[in-house]
């Protein structure tokens, strides 16, 4: 078929010429047996249950007997998928140029189904709509799969089909313009394969051909090299038919719909043409095509936009394609990195993965100000946003080190795997200045092994730096500290930061993630019984760091101190939680550390017994430190003198240790519970006769509220002996703080 003869034989009808009238329009005709059958191709298409490929092959039968009818049954099943229910007959197809025909099937349509052009069969994202588009488009591929050896190069099935989908495309109905359109592109895809496959038997063929010729003329095989001849010349031809079907499809649909008013059909053009590019890039991988993927980076419609990018994507994660993809990303590569904080979530984590690839094979194309732009997402609040932030984060800049197995400690130990990529993490979050967000870095990077890998934080920690490596001087320990224990947290709870994905709610784990939670767990708590309380005496006079470390227990499975034979270390670990409490004064340290007790203090562990002694001792030393204060400040007051410094601040660390530990622990003794409600009266009269006091105002709120955590103990524990009394006397006293505070 000439390029000529198909050009006149699919000559475009101009979208806005008027419709023929219906009284020229022939008369209908009483419904035959054979416009059941058409009908019935398109209900068993629709319908999904019967194989494609035994369909497309019944047709075929059918189309090698009954050439015209099988046609008109065919163009029936398009109408049909479009939501016409007009009827197409064979006087229709022999008598009506195709662009009358489908201007009357138009007016049937609008006639028939008022308001059908916005509820058409393969519109919307319904199940129904989704299954009649992939049937659609399988029925077309198994056409063309199916017809590839001969009635595909007939001058008449694919003559009238493509003559009626281009028609059909420039429709001002949309339900014509979007279901012929989806049946193009499918069909292009089909002949691309084609091509691609016809390409490699040609090639093989040739290889063969040119064997043959190089061997002496008395050992070629004639009727093998007739074959071969014969075969090539009939594959050349076959793919020059082809390629005339494709540029003419191509040039009068994909150009002008690529662009049409409605994001549906601009979204299907561009993933076509990702198919194409990616399976015939021989064809198809110049910037003569590449363009109109670059166009649509600016479309309005965010789906648009996503379509182009997930057709690059592809292309950009191959590395034998990047030269052919210079030119697109000097000239498009701006626009693809302001994508990265598109307002559609799945634009922004496309476009970051595409520039992902785009470092992985070309570290040098993005600047340092584009790559920065990206690392900033890692702290987004949309999780596939900051993960794929996080993924684009690792391949820049987190790169093990090619001399990892030369590294060694002081003492010769050889440095684990993940060392240097662990280094560039703590780095790169002390970079980043946000010393509160750690638990959104961590999160980040969840799916890199590094994440979980303690042991080798732990090294870095408790072995001292070796020649060939630089210590870790004091912001990088805390920062270290910092994401290890955020890392320890995600993992054992699964519990993402506080502002991430709020919108959602709380998620809802798999029974697989509870079960990977769980050995994580115990793999975690097997590694830290042994390892943490190396880690609290090393860094015990450091408060931001202790306090940080003291928190691990509370992720860990305890009961496995016993299981494991590990009681040694458990009372390590208790004389560590006795000495933090005498040696440190900081409110959050201590927090930390009596709430840390009280979950070693759990009566249905095994340990309970020597936990609990070690929480007795504690509370003892805490009680008689307070009552020792109260005693010397006492002292002072009775005898007139004003207390000191020194005896200030031991009354309200006193108090404060008080306090803290009657939040998580019962102290139990009513006298105690006294003297602190004493200070808090003694305070409250002197706002009310306008006195200054000596007592601080921090030891006041700590008295406050150690006898608030006391009347909660007693109602708790069952203790009702002059609640009610003690009750009546905290609320009458803290209305006069209220009052005469002021």
């Amino acid at each position: 078929m000439s390029e000529s003869q198909m050009m006149n034989d699919l000559s475009l009808v101009d979208r806005d010429s008027s419709s023929s009238s219906s009284s020229n329009q022939p008369s209908p005709k009483p419904k035959s047996r054979k416009t059941r059958r058409e009908d019935s191709l398109y209900s068993t298409v629709s319908g999904g249950k019967v194989s494609l490929q035994q369909l497309v092959s019944d047709w075929l039968e059918e189309y090698k007997v009954e050439k015209d009818s099988a046609m008109v049954r065919l163009v029936q099943f398009i109408v049909s998928a479009c939501g016409c229910s007009g009827q197409v007959t064979l006087d229709m197809m022999e008598t009506m140029e195709q662009g009358e025909m489908i201007n009357v099937l138009a007016e049937q349509f609008d006639m028939e189904r008022p308001g059908a052009a916005g509820t058409y069969p393969v519109a919307g994202q319904g199940v129904a709509a989704k299954q009649l588009r992939g049937n659609l488009s399988q029925f077309l591929l198994q056409l063309v799969k199916q017809t590839q050896n001969s009635i595909l190069y007939d001058q008449f099935l694919m003559d009238n089909l493509i003559a009626l989908l281009t028609q059909l495309s420039d429709s001002q109905v949309r339900a014509f313009r979007h279901t012929a359109t989806l049946s193009a592109m499918s069909l292009m895809t089909g002949l691309v394969s084609v091509w691609v496959a016809v390409s490699k038997v040609m090639q093989n063929s040739t290889k063969q051909l040119e064997r043959e010729e190089r061997k002496k003329s008395s050992q070629r095989d004639g009727s093998r090299m007739e074959v071969l001849i014969n075969k090539v010349a009939e594959m050349e031809e076959n793919q020059e038919e082809t390629l005339k079907m494709l540029m003419y499809m191509f040039k009068s649909v994909f150009v002008h719909r690529y662009r049409d008013v409605v994001e549906d059909i601009r979204s299907l053009c561009l993933i076509e043409l990702g198919v194409w590019l990616k399976e015939c890039p021989m064809l198809f991988m110049e910037d003569s095509y590449l363009k109109y993927l670059g166009w649509p980076l600016h479309d309005k419609a965010g789906s648009v936009r996503l379509a182009s990018l997930q057709s690059l994507l592809p292309l950009y994660s191959r590395r034998d394609m990047q030269d052919k993809l210079v030119l697109f990303t000097d000239k498009f590569k701006e626009r693809l990195v302001s994508m990265i904080l598109d307002k559609e979530m799945d634009v922004s984590v496309c476009a970051i993965q595409l520039l992902e690839c785009l470092v992985g094979h070309q570290s040098n194309t993005l600047t340092d100000q584009h790559c920065e732009t990206v690392y900033e997402l890692v702290y987004s609040s949309h999780s596939t946003v900051a993960r794929a932030a996080g993924r684009f984060l690792q391949v820049k800049l987190f790169r093990p080190s090619l001399e990892l197995g030369q590294v060694r400690t002081k003492r010769g130990k050889m440095r684990l795997p993940n060392t240097a990529v662990i280094r560039d993490m703590v780095q790169f979050f002390i970079e980043s200045e946000r010393p509160d967000f750690e638990a959104y870095l961590v999160d980040s990077l969840i799916d890199n092994p590094m994440v979980k890998d303690w042991e080798c934080m732990t090294d870095l920690l408790v072995e001292e730096h070796g020649p060939e490596e630089d210590e870790l001087d004091d912001s990088q320990e805390t920062a270290l500290i910092v994401l290890m224990v955020a890392s320890i947290k995600q993992v054992v709870t699964g519990e993402r930061p506080t502002g991430r994905d709020s919108s959602t709610g709380r998620r809802v784990l798999s029974a697989k993630e509870n079960r990977q939670m769980a050995l994580d767990r115990e793999v975690m708590s097997t590694h830290f019984m042994t390892t943490l309380p190396h880690l609290i005496h090393k860094y015990l006079p450091d408060q931001e760091k202790v306090s940080k470390l003291l928190t691990i227990p509370q992720y860990m499975k305890l009961e496995m101190f016993t299981t494991s034979r590990q009681e040694r270390a458990l009372e390590g670990l208790l004389k560590l939680l006795s000495e933090v409490v005498d040696k440190h004064t900081d409110k959050q340290v201590l927090g930390t550390a009596f709430k840390t007790l009280e979950l070693l203090c759990n009566p249905q562990s095994s340990s309970y017994t020597r936990c609990n002694a070690r929480r007795e001792r504690m509370v003892e030393g805490v009680v008689r430190q307070f009552s020792e204060s109260m005693n010397e400040y006492h002292s002072f007051v009775t005898g007139g003198l004003e207390p000191g410094q020194d005896e200030l601040f031991s009354f309200e660390l006193s108090l404060r240790k008080l306090c803290l530990l009657y939040k998580h622990h019962n102290v139990g003794q009513a006298d105690i519970w006294e003297m602190m409600m004493e200070i808090v009266r003694r305070a409250e009269d002197c706002y009310k006769n306008d006195e200054e006091g000596w007592e601080p105002e921090e030891a006041i709120k700590s008295a406050l509220l150690g006898c608030y955590y006391g009347l909660v103990w007693d109602k708790s524990t069952g203790w009702r002996e002059g609640l009610m009394d003690r009750l009546d006397m905290f609320v009458t006293t803290c209305r006069g703080l209220v009052v005469h505070a002021q």
